[in-house]
């Protein structure tokens, strides 16, 4: 059904991306500091960029945020959402001499870690640099230089002599601990590495969208969703999705790229491939006649995609479709490079494909859409 291009060109007209705008974005964005149940700071960063579009913006019990465009009375409801919360670590305990000992928030692989720069944030919001001790090879044996070191044995270093003084800058057990990184444009002009890819740039998404759509009118009312706590257990998405209660929801994240020596499984994401749909994961079997719907609008607007197939993990789309009866429900994600390290990497044609992709394909949204792609399932 080509119908649903009709109008195509004043959308495309409110879809000006500027880079160094869209640069300035994707830096702010991630370079906020929130570990999962500590999103406060990414929460008023997701608010400042949704209030200029937004026609109401609400907040849950568990901090997420719920961001509305409305459509017509009584049209269709599609849910967008990327979490905000990255993985990180609570200080644990405090050692006599002043080193912290660490409590992993979401999943690390610890050889990742030593000699990386992070960042206690206090109970005040005043950051103290320390770095993940990591000991010279004079002192090893060639025994262990072969062994990971595992996360209960890390430390976080700040540069004080004892606990008092760690005391005295007010750096308590519970405080949040993140990587100390900077946003980088690497050296092709398209590759974008920071942190927190995993998941703000699928919360950027969600926003561009938002953006684009403001003064469009459509049948669906679009509600664009800053999640909390996935990577503790898809727990934002769960009351999210309860309250919003979509017809048609998208989770945004990332996976994996399949383009460096380490993920070269045969495996189509990889970066500046295209938008990657992912047809299943460990929490989700995509609904099919929603992917079918995607594909056909990429298709449609020539914009590259891939087919994602993810062995372990899941998104937020894997909570969602649960919600209520059931929600129809799949996952869009980025190939990305490194993420549940301190540095990630992104492509930026890929981000600014998914923007147009998911804009065009939410605008459409109406109750002969949302029947047609229910019918796959009959």
């Amino acid at each position: 059904d080509r119908s649903v291009s009709r109008g195509l060109g004043d959308v495309y007209k409110r879809q000006e991306y500027n880079f160094d705008e869209e640069i300035a974005f994707l830096t702010d964005i991630t370079l906020a500091k929130g570990v999962s149940g500590r999103e406060k700071e990414v929460a008023k960063t997701f608010i400042k960029y949704a209030e200029p579009y937004a026609d109401e913006i609400k907040r849950d019990a568990l901090g997420n945020v719920i961001a509305y465009h409305y459509g017509k009375p009584n049209g269709p409801v599609v849910m967008m959402c990327g979490h905000m919360d990255e993985v990180g670590f609570f200080v644990k305990s405090i050692e006599d001499n002043g080193l912290i000992r660490l409590h992993p928030i979401g999943g690390w692989w610890p050889l990742c870690l030593p000699s990386d720069l992070f960042v206690v944030t206090n109970k005040e919001g005043k950051e103290f640099l320390g770095v993940i001790g990591a000991r010279a090879p004079h002192g090893v044996t060639q025994e262990q230089r072969k062994n990971v070191i595992p996360l209960e044995n890390l430390y976080l270093d700040l540069g004080v002599k004892d606990k008092k003084m760690v005391d005295d800058l007010k750096i308590k057990v519970g405080d949040m601990v993140t990587p100390k990184v900077d946003f980088h444009v690497m050296n092709d002009g398209r590759t974008l590495m920071s942190k927190a890819f995993d998941d703000r740039i699928g919360a950027a998404i969600a926003l561009r969208v938002l953006k684009n759509l403001k003064g469009v009118e459509t049948e669906c009312t679009y509600v664009c969703v800053g999640t909390t706590q996935e990577e503790v257990g898809l727990r934002g998405a769960k009351t999210s999705a309860y309250d919003v209660e979509p017809d048609i929801s998208f989770a945004t994240d990332v996976s994996l790229s399949h383009d460096t020596p380490d993920v070269l499984d045969g495996g189509d994401s990889k970066l500046g491939a295209g938008v990657a749909m992912t047809l299943c994961d460990a929490g989700i079997l995509s609904h099919p006649g929603l992917v079918n719907y995607l594909k056909e609008t990429a298709q449609r607007l020539e914009i590259p995609y891939t087919n994602d197939f993810m062995a372990a993990g899941s998104t937020d789309a894997g909570t969602i479709h649960k919600t209520r009866e059931g929600v129809m429900t799949m996952t869009v994600s980025l190939a990305c490079r490194y993420y549940h390290s301190p540095y990630s990497m992104i492509n930026y044609d890929d981000y600014i494909n998914a923007c147009k992709l998911m804009t065009e394909a939410i605008k459409n949204v109406n109750r002969k859409v949302v029947n047609k792609i229910r019918e796959a399932k009959y």
